[in-house]
């Protein structure tokens, strides 16, 4: 084999390997409170990140789908299913316990005292 041919075959095998990674929308179990809506369950991941130093989570709870990115702290942004930004909500993320004595979950809460609880 030439060294073209093993450059190329490297690459592909490269580009295979981390698109096999990518295991599209995951589920994981939930609690929330929204308003007059609360519940445990399962929620969608829709997909998370980093770019460009920035970590990012798309979840979808009930429906309705919430973006966070810790360059923003302050901030959880409703998005439609493009991932247009439809309205912006004072909240923040934290890792803490969401049920006495129970396991640490990644929480987004919300000014308004709402609050969706991810168990990863």
């Amino acid at each position: 084999m030439n060294i073209s041919k093993a450059s190329a075959l490297l690459v592909l095998s490269c580009t295979f390997t981390a698109n096999a990674a990518d295991h599209g929308p995951q589920a994981v179990g939930c609690d929330y409170r929204l308003g007059r809506k609360h519940g445990s369950g399962t929620c969608l991941i829709v997909g998370s990140g980093t770019n460009q130093g920035v970590s990012w989570t798309v979840f979808e709870v009930d429906g309705r789908r919430y973006r966070y990115q810790d360059n923003e702290p302050q901030t959880i942004v409703v998005v439609d299913r493009k991932g247009r930004e439809l309205k912006r909500l004072k909240g923040e993320n934290s890792s803490t316990p969401c049920r006495p004595g129970g396991k640490e979950a990644d929480v987004y809460s919300f000014s308004n005292g709402d609050r969706v609880c991810l168990y990863w």
